[in-house]
């Protein structure tokens, strides 16, 4: 990355957040990849096998690096939960769209519900993106999760303040920041630190989320009313520790 060779030119002291880990650089992370499947994994487990993904897309050449990473490691980790059922994400069952954070949940809300093969369940790699297509629906008397089960990521506070409040994968973003800043007094006052740390998500589990028919696969929107199941999950986050440079 070009920013990150600039600073070490410089010899300016720096810690990356959500990049790519390297043994040069100290990092702090979260694992995306077990973010994404344990979402998926949890559509899959209540009976949905027709997913659609709503995928993150850079808005700009600056920010493409750093999405291109994260949305390659929640896509492992969708692929991971689709492969223990049988599916994969070229699977004719999944439709994967790529959104903008600011529109593309509206848009793709309304591509994934355009045809017979729409999903009867659909995870989003943001809550940004997920409320977009949350209100898409919402205004076109969609009802979630009756008619289809909506998921997301990130965990922000809007996502519990809609109706039904948002099933989705909450990620430890003041801690994150919190730990950089500490490895960072740490370089510049020659200290040990921790030279890469990585969070776990945890599921957090809300309204938006239910099963499809119990008689078989559901059809899109059109299926009947059903039971919600969902209970709120009280996932502890964890830190894994590597050894410590000087």
């Amino acid at each position: 990355m070009k920013a990150v060779s600039l600073l070490q030119q410089r010899h300016i002291p720096f810690v990356t957040i959500d990049g790519d880990p390297s043994e040069e650089v100290a990092s702090v992370n979260t694992d995306d990849r077990a973010g994404a499947y344990q979402i998926l994994a949890h559509l899959l487990a209540i009976g949905h096998r027709r997913i659609g993904v709503l995928s993150l897309e850079a808005a700009n050449k600056i920010d493409h690096a750093g999405f291109s990473l994260v949305r390659d490691k929640r896509l492992e980790g969708y692929a991971q939960a689709l492969k223990e059922v049988g599916l994969s994400l070229q699977d004719p069952r999944v439709r994967v769209l790529h959104c903008e954070c600011s529109l593309g949940g509206r848009r793709g809300a309304r591509s994934l519900l355009s045809d017979s093969t729409a999903p009867t369940a659909v995870a989003a790699m943001s809550d940004i993106i997920t409320l977009g297509a949350h209100a898409c629906w919402a205004e076109r008397g969609i009802r979630i999760p009756d008619q289809i089960s909506l998921a997301g990521y990130d965990d922000i506070p809007e996502s519990a303040l809609v109706t039904p409040a948002l099933t989705t994968v909450g990620q430890q973003g003041v801690e994150k920041g919190k730990k950089a800043g500490e490895i960072l007094c740490s370089i510049i006052h020659e200290q040990s630190y921790e030279a890469h740390v990585l969070f776990q998500p945890r599921l957090v589990l809300r309204e938006s989320t239910g099963p499809p028919e119990s008689k078989g696969e559901c059809q899109g929107v059109d299926r009947s009313r059903i039971e919600l199941t969902s209970v709120v999950s009280s996932g502890i986050s964890r830190a894994e520790r590597r050894p410590e440079r000087r």
